[in-house]
């Protein structure tokens, strides 16, 4: 750790201190922005036994405050849910769960090290990895719904049914334009309300850069590496949360910092420690970790869901951007500078994109994104996106053969719908 890593460190922090001073009900609110994709994975994998609920709070608590500290942005740290849901769908029990993470983080951690990482995210296509995003998005819709959908449409407790999240999706859209609206703060607020009653009657700165491939590859390797043998849930940086922080208005590490607190808070309590809080500890009484679920598990899902929702929702906008502002149209473009004894500078500017490509790179991010949604599958949709992808540059090749006079095919030229 250098000086100048140092120096950063110390900026960040106070872009993160700025930042919760100027606007912490924001913070706090987009800190609570991911439990809607948390909590139902958290506890599903707790309740059959695939995890230890409090190892995953207090160290999945441990790595935000690192995160937020270290990159002074609002990176999550949420379940890796490729493992998530194969352990729901196979009951694999708490050891084959952290074993798959520990072997996941190890390849992520040799493809980090070794610069393969850093190489495979400049050889991927935008619109595959927009389509990636827009398919989790569209995902996260679904699954919103699903915690929904069996809800009555009045009933006690009244905050959990679908008249009551009808109203939380109608406010959701009053309040889209305003960043700053702590509007998870509310709904979270409203939701442990509803728990506590069902226990009862039962900065001007400029913000920090976006942390390289290899710095977020590094990070999960590290997590899962140093908390798998605790039992805690294998955990990634995941877009879906990244998305639902921002859109209810974490803008620092601040937000992240205060929801690591509250997980660390929130396993000790429900914990039943015995003593000292030693690396050999973080395993708790059985009744503390059952009263911790069951209290988790009233919180209303009316509240999750649309919470899951508007994740889904801030994650598939990334689409809009494809043909406009996307990181791989920026170029590089050399001008005069203004004034005298100014040379010529170099400036980025981002290229137009003519319509047959408009419609290529749309065509390829929607067919991963179908992808994903037809087989529920990230990798299904990857393999078709690039197959998409790799269509379109053959038939370039082939156009390209066909002007140079090489080989070209006999009949007609003229397509026949125009």
């Amino acid at each position: 750790m250098g000086p100048a890593f140092l120096s950063e460190l110390a900026r960040r922090n106070r872009y993160n201190l700025r930042t919760l001073r100027r606007s912490p009900a924001a913070e706090i609110s987009g800190a609570l922005g991911d439990l809607g994709t948390l909590l139902p994975l958290m506890i599903a994998l707790a309740l059959q036994g695939s995890i230890d609920l409090t190892s995953t709070l207090i160290f999945s608590g441990l790595f935000n405050i690192a995160t937020g500290v270290v990159f002074g942005i609002p990176l999550p740290v949420q379940p890796m849910k490729a493992i998530a849901a194969a352990a729901l769908a196979n009951h694999l029990p708490l050891r084959v769960t952290t074993a798959a993470g520990a072997l996941v983080s190890f390849a992520v951690l040799l493809l980090s090290a070794t610069g393969l990482l850093r190489l495979l995210a400049r050889l991927i296509p935008v619109p595959i990895i927009k389509g990636i995003q827009l398919g989790a998005g569209l995902r996260l819709i679904t699954s919103g719904a699903a915690l929904i959908l069996p809800l009555p449409w009045l009933a006690p407790p009244p905050l959990d049914s679908r008249l009551a999240a009808l109203l939380l999706f109608l406010l959701l859209l009053l309040t889209q334009r305003a960043a700053r609206f702590p509007y998870a703060l509310l709904a979270f607020l409203l939701g442990i309300a509803v728990a506590e009653e069902d226990d009862d009657d039962d900065g001007s700165a400029a913000a920090p850069a976006v942390p390289s491939a290899t710095a977020l590859g590094l990070s999960v390797a590290a997590m899962n590496l140093l908390a798998c043998w605790s039992g805690a849930m294998p955990v990634c940086h995941g877009a879906g949360g990244l998305a639902a922080q921002h859109r209810f208005g974490a803008r620092s590490g601040a937000s992240v910092v205060l929801l690591g607190l509250a997980k660390v808070l929130l396993g000790i309590w429900g914990s039943g420690v015995r003593e000292g809080l030693g690396w050999g500890l973080l395993r708790s009484h059985a009744g503390g970790q059952e009263g911790l679920i069951e209290f988790l598990r009233r919180f209303p899902s009316g509240v999750l869901g649309v919470m899951v929702i508007a994740a889904g929702l801030e994650l598939a906008k990334v689409g809009a951007g494809l043909n406009s502002g996307a990181a791989d149209l920026w170029e590089e473009s050399v001008a005069e500078g203004e004034g005298e004894g100014v040379g010529r500078v170099r400036r980025r500017r981002c290229r137009e994109v003519g319509v047959r490509e408009q419609q290529e790179r749309w065509m390829v991010m929607m067919v991963t994104a179908a992808g994903i949604l037809a087989f529920k599958n990230d990798a299904v949709g990857f393999l078709a996106g690039c197959c998409c992808h790799a269509a379109y540059r053959v038939a370039d090749w082939a156009e390209r053969r066909q002007a140079e006079g090489r080989w070209g095919l006999v009949g007609e030229r003229l397509p026949l719908l125009r």
